[in-house]
């Protein structure tokens, strides 16, 4: 069984992502460490002093893990439950995964509805696990006014962007090869 990540203090980001869907919504940036793997998680959520108009405003979780090791692949299901609960969530309904293509590749992307106490949010959840101990997973949440559909994923998700690769060549070359 592995180790349970470790929160890292001060930490320097490596990632960095706008989008018109997270405007009004507040960031939230952790990075843990559990041996020489690293987990960057992005959270946006709506303030916790917003109107009611504004907490029905989407949210977002992206997740980029970079492994040394080989990664042990779990259904799309699976994983999602388990990130959603770390969120205080549950995945009400899942439907079947489909591929989505963005500038890292294809990815697996499902419509979900998470729910969180009393409110359910219609999101679209995305994995990508590649070869080089780099997994990209997540959800974007629309609102009933403006639902998000894999086209507005697929141009979130390549909104993405390495800002700090540091040492890490095979990180650098995915984002590399991914803009080209």
């Amino acid at each position: 069984e592995q180790r349970p990540w470790q929160p890292v203090r001060q930490p320097m980001a490596l990632y960095h992502l706008e989008s018109p869907e997270l405007s009004g919504l507040t960031l939230t940036y952790r990075v843990s460490q559990r041996g020489s793997s690293r987990q960057d998680m992005l959270i946006w959520q709506p303030r916790q002093d917003a109107g009611e108009s504004e907490t029905r405003r989407s949210g977002a979780l992206v997740v980029i893990e970079r492994h040394d090791g080989a990664l042990t692949e779990k259904p799309l299901f699976s994983d999602l439950a388990a990130r959603a609960a770390e969120h205080r969530l549950v995945v009400e309904r899942m439907a079947s995964p489909q591929d989505i293509r963005t500038k890292f590749g294809l990815m697996e992307a499902a419509e979900v509805k998470l729910r969180q106490e009393n409110a359910v949010m219609s999101c679209l959840a995305y994995r990508r696990i590649d070869m080089a101990g780099v997994s990209i997973l997540g959800w974007l949440c629309g609102t009933i006014q403006r639902p998000v559909d894999r086209v507005s994923m697929a141009c979130f998700l390549d909104r993405l962007d390495l800002v700090g690769g540091g040492r890490d060549a095979s990180l650098r070359k995915l984002f590399a090869e991914a803009e080209r």
